[in-house]
Order: C-alpha cells, then sequence, then structure tokens
C-alpha cells in the first residue's frame, strides 16, 4: 500500500478532541481515493496528517496509526519527498521564485537537480494536460482563482510523486477544466501514482476519476439559520441597479477581456454569471465595482455614471465577497466582524449589533460568534464575508465565487439569502462555476465568452 491508516485521528494543540472521527483507508498503486463529507468533519485534517504538514506545521496529536510510503506516522520530518500536495491555502504555494507559470512549475523538478531539458519536457506535458498553454509565459499572480488551481497542481505532480495529496484541487476550476484534470489524475494513476483528493461537492468525485469515496461525518450538529426576513433590507429605491454600456477594458500589455459589455441589473434580480477561467467574469465585476477603469464605455450605478460619483459613495452601494474571503477579514471576533460594515456607515452599536447578528444568523455563523475570523473553516470565512455585506444592507451584491469550497447545507443557507435578499428589493451578482446552484437560485444566467457577454440557460455546459 502506499498510504494506509487504522482509527487515525488528530487532536490540535489547544482542543479537547480530536478533530473529526477515526478514519480507516487503504491506498495502493494506481488509485484515485476520494474523501467526502460535510465541511467541518476533518477532511482537510486527515489530509495533513497524511501528507506530514500535522504535527509539523498544524502542532497536536496524531492517533490511531498508519503508514505513507513506507513511513509510519505521524511523520515528524515532514512531507516525504514521494508526497506531492496541494493545501487548503493554494495561493499561498506560489513560490514567487520565477515570473512565468512554466517557470513556477519547474521549481520542484529545479530543487531536485531533474537536467534542463527533462525539466522543460515535464512541463510541457503538465501544461498540454491541464489546457494551460497558453499561460506558460504568464506570471502566476495574475491568473484567474481556477487557473491558478490547476497551476498548482501541476506543482505537486511535476516531479511524479508515489502519492498525491489534494486539498479541494477543483475549487474555482470550470468544468471544462475539471474534465483535464480528471484525465491527467486518471493517466497518472495508470503509471501508478496513488491519488488522494477530498470534495466538498460529491458530483466531482466522479469527474475525477475516483471510485467509492470515503465519507467523514460531522461529530456536532450544524448550526440552522435562525431566518431574517424582517431584519434586514437593502437600502434605496431605484429600479435600475447596475448598468454597462459599451464597456470594453484589457490589461497593460495583455488581451481584451471586455468587448462591448451591455447588460442591465434590477432590484430582485438575482443573475449568474458563468463561463470559463479567464474569461473575463471577475473582471467585469472589477469593472463594476471601480476597481478597473474601462477604456470605453460607460458603468452606472443606480442610475449614476460610476465616474461621476466618489468611490466611498459607490462602495455604499455595493457589498462584494471576493473570490478569496480571508483577505476581507481582520477583526477579532465573528460578530464583530459582521458589525463594523454597519458601524462604519454611521449605524450605532445597538443597531450594527442586531444587523450583524441577522446576517450571521442568514448564513448559520450565529453561534460562531465570539470565535476569531482566522480560526473559521474556510467555507466558514466565505459565509463570514457574506454576513459581512447583508449586514451593510447595500442594494446591489456582488459575489465572486460565493459557493466555492461549500458544502450542501452551506450551498442551500446562499442560495435561501440571495432569495431573501432579491425579494426584500435587492439586486445579485453571482459570478460562479457552480451551474446547479445558479440554475437553482438565478433569475437569469449571462455566459462571458472571448470577453463578450450573452445569454446562458440554466442547463449550458461551460466550456464545452
Amino acid at each position: 500500500m502506499i498510504a494506509e491508516s487504522c482509527d487515525l485521528t488528530f487532536t490540535y494543540r489547544g482542543a479537547n478532541r480530536p478533530a473529526g472521527s477515526p478514519v480507516s483507508l487503504a491506498i495502493g498503486a494506481g488509485r484515485i481515493h476520494a474523501v467526502t463529507g460535510p465541511n467541518g468533519g476533518g477532511k482537510t485534517t486527515l489530509l495533513r496528517v497524511l501528507s506530514g504538514l500535522a504535527p509539523n506545521v498544524f502542532s497536536g496529536r496524531v492517533g490511531g496509526s498508519g503508514e505513507v510510503v513506507g513511513s509510519r506516522l505521524p511523520l515528524r520530518a515532514g512531507p516525504p519527498p514521494e508526497v506531492g500536495v496541494l493545501t487548503d491555502a493554494a495561493a499561498a504555494q506560489v513560490t514567487g521564485v520565477r515570473s512565468t507559470v512554466a517557470g513556477e512549475i519547474g521549481i520542484p523538478l529545479e530543487n531536485r537537480g531533474w537536467p534542463q531539458d527533462r525539466i522543460r519536457e515535464r512541463v510541457s506535458d503538465l501544461l498540454a494536460s491541464l489546457g494551460l498553454v497558453a499561460l506558460a509565459g504568464r506570471p502566476p499572480m495574475m491568473l484567474s482563482g481556477g487557473e491558478l488551481q490547476r497551476v498548482l497542481v501541476a506543482c505537486a505532480l511535476a516531479h511524479e510523486p508515489r502519492l498525491l495529496v489534494l486539498d479541494d484541487p477543483t475549487l474555482h476550476v470550470d468544468p471544462a477544466g475539471l474534465r483535464d484534470l480528471g484525465r491527467l489524475l486518471t493517466r497518472e494513476a495508470g503509471r501508478g501514482r496513488a491519488v488522494l483528493f477530498t470534495a466538498s461537492c460529491a458530483d466531482e468525485v466522479g469527474v475525477l476519476g475516483a471510485g467509492e469515496p470515503t465519507r467523514l461525518p460531522l461529530l456536532r450538529d450544524p448550526a440552522e439559520s435562525d431566518g431574517w426576513e424582517d431584519d434586514l433590507a437593502p437600502a434605496g429605491t431605484e429600479t435600475v441597479l447596475l448598468a454597462m454600456h459599451d464597456v470594453s477594458f484589457a490589461y497593460p500589455r495583455g488581451p481584451v477581456v471586455a468587448r462591448g459589455l451591455n447588460f442591465v441589473l434590477r432590484r430582485g434580480e438575482v443573475v449568474g454569471l458563468v463561463g470559463r477561467n479567464g474569461s473575463g467574469k471577475t473582471t467585469l465585476a472589477r469593472l463594476a465595482l471601480g476597481l478597473l477603469e474601462p477604456d470605453s464605455g460607460r458603468v452606472e450605478v443606480r442610475g449614476r455614471d460610476r465616474r461621476d460619483r466618489p468611490a466611498a459613495d459607490v462602495a455604499a452601494d455595493i457589498g462584494v465577497v471576493f473570490q478569496n474571503p480571508q483577505d476581507q477579514l481582520f477583526k477579532r471576533s465573528v460578530l464583530s466582524e459582521a458589525a463594523f460594515g454597519p458601524m462604519l456607515r454611521g449605524a450605532s452599536r445597538e443597531e450594527a449589533g442586531r444587523r450583524a447578528r441577522a446576517a450571521l444568523g442568514a448564513t448559520g455563523l450565529l453561534w460562531h460568534r465570539a470565535a476569531n475570523p482566522r480560526d473559521l473553516l474556510p467555507s466558514e470565512r466565505r459565509l463570514l464575508s457574506l454576513a459581512s455585506m447583508l449586514a451593510v444592507e447595500p442594494p446591489l451584491l456582488i459575489l465572486d465565487e460565493p459557493t466555492a469550497g461549500l458544502d450542501s447545507r452551506q450551498r442551500a443557507l446562499v442560495r435561501r439569502a440571495m432569495r431573501l435578499w432579491a425579494g426584500r428589493g435587492g439586486g445579485v451578482l453571482a459570478v460562479t462555476h457552480d451551474l446547479a446552484w445558479a440554475a437553482g437560485c438565478c433569475d437569469s444566467i449571462l455566459r462571458m465568452e472571448n470577453g463578450r457577454l450573452g445569454p446562458a440557460g440554466p442547463g449550458v455546459a461551460v466550456g464545452t
């Protein structure tokens, strides 16, 4: 066996119980194995133990027994050379030593002393297999979230490890990218490698070539939404919240990513925006927010040209949840995080607290109100960013990948919150690859392709 465990647990330092139930599994050469279950059940913790990140980076105590590539657990020397790892903080794995995607993928091979001709051959193969050839010369940090995720999978796999450990490798990846990733993992398993990955959404398991997954249960009862229909409401009365008129944009020394965009978002609407990684979806959201200025055309927020309004005025009208929500969190408790926005807008402490509790109830986080945001799960931090925006009561919400990394219960919470928000007179623009969620939540779905915007039905397979 490449990796196996018997009643394996891990208790983080300072915790009074293990982070999940005991896990017993066996992964042989040539196998692809998935671990699923609700967030908080211990999926990430299991991968940290099997990769050697716990207890080396994450302090704590390993229980049970196990072995990885011939070494007994715990792996006190850290990840063995025969293991390739993608963590739940994927972007933090970018070394920055090389300025291009191709150079970044080659770093693990340079560190192992591979000859340059072999490095070029391996990097070229991975770029082609993951649909990244056109991005080989781009800086890694200029990629979309899904493009960067595939690059980091390539980095983990580059040195041909015996065991590949991937934490949520499908995060932000579009359907076409998922198929490329599935074909690559299947090929590498055929060459004798073992693959272990986590998935928040069970639908992804089969696409990546795995058989029956190991499902980890949640040891506590999940918090329920407390309801807030009468507690929060978007501001204003204007019918049109966001309009783009013939908007075009290109990054300096880069391709044109927006070509003559025209669309209108009205009160009471939830609009989904789908498309391939790198098609310009996030760029459209940044143009709406004023983080980017169009090269031509006009953006209107609540009926006024955005360029004629102070940035702070526009910011009061739009609540945004970015692709990496941890970048938006800075307070010491969940409750104070959710209350910060209303207080910044002039609400009293009592009013801000009322709104914060209502928003946390809507997102299932009220029971976490005393916790430090940094101690939350990544999926809970995403929900907290959404709650923080709801508490401000902006007319328009722009959400970049609102369901990324969320389990089925959390996806349902977001859907319910968005429908209630629209029902109260707000508007929502949701940038997403989660087509099933969009079909069940959105009034209409738009598709970005080659910088252009057009309609897309709920059943459209993006990227085909």
